[in-house]
């Protein structure tokens, strides 16, 4: 009874934060943002979807991702595992960053400028993180998103790790985007829970925002089409 309740109120959080986004791109909503930066989580803010994403301003990396997701995120639970620190590299006004040192992965922090009550706010972010944390893996167990990869460092060859590891809590789907630009807006379907999709750029470093906003909507949208053809991918890999 209280699992089915469970399900019930995921499912409401779900069609809630779908009912804020601009209805001509709802479908934003279907998907969540892993790394390997904050490229598509920009790309939603573009579309006009904010969603509550564990991973969707972070840095990560793929192989240190896949052990993570791999043993649930357990990490992210501790809070003597969780250090939250002022970034200096991006100035005024003062930004700062959680580190996981264990998972080698940086998350923005919820807020910027000056904390007159720091102690207070590592607190509140370091349970934010947990909160993130609950539901990125629950959405891993109910099979309702496609988590994007953002692919500027990896190899395609880690693909297929980080899939199985997803699949360890759920039917999972990941679609896994780089750079090729003679295949722009394109999907392949590689496996059983698996996508590469290709854009034909993705944002410069030091202009984070200027996405290629048309590739990554046939991208998504590719991806959709996929996802419901094969009943989203379902089953579980407990490799």
């Amino acid at each position: 009874m209280l699992q089915q309740l469970g399900s019930f109120a995921r499912a409401a959080r779900w069609k809630a934060e779908i009912a804020l986004i601009r209805p001509r791109y709802r479908w934003i909503g279907r998907f969540s943002a892993l790394g390997e930066n904050c490229e598509f989580g920009l790309v939603q803010r573009r579309l006009g979807a904010e969603p509550l994403d564990l991973f969707r301003f972070s840095c990560t990396r793929a192989g240190s991702l896949t052990s993570a997701v791999g043993e649930g995120l357990q990490d992210l639970y501790d809070p003597k595992k969780i250090d939250v620190r002022l970034m200096p590299e991006f100035g005024e006004p003062p930004v700062y960053g959680i580190f996981t040192p264990s998972y080698n992965c940086a998350f923005y922090a919820s807020e910027s400028g000056r904390q007159a009550d720091f102690e207070g706010f590592v607190t509140a972010e370091r349970r934010r993180l947990a909160f993130l944390t609950r539901k990125f893996m629950e959405d891993c167990e109910d099979g309702a998103k496609i988590f994007v990869f953002t692919a500027r460092f990896a190899a395609a060859e880690e693909a297929a790790p980080l899939r199985d590891a997803l699949r360890r809590h759920g039917p999972a789907t990941l679609l896994w985007v780089s750079a090729k630009p003679q295949k722009a807006g394109t999907v392949e379907v590689a496996g059983e829970g698996l996508l590469f999709g290709f854009v034909d750029r993705l944002a410069p470093v030091e202009q984070a925002k200027d996405v290629s906003l048309e590739a990554w909507k046939r991208v998504c949208l590719g991806a959709i089409g996929f996802w419901e053809q094969n009943g989203r991918f379902g089953g579980r890999h407990d490799g």
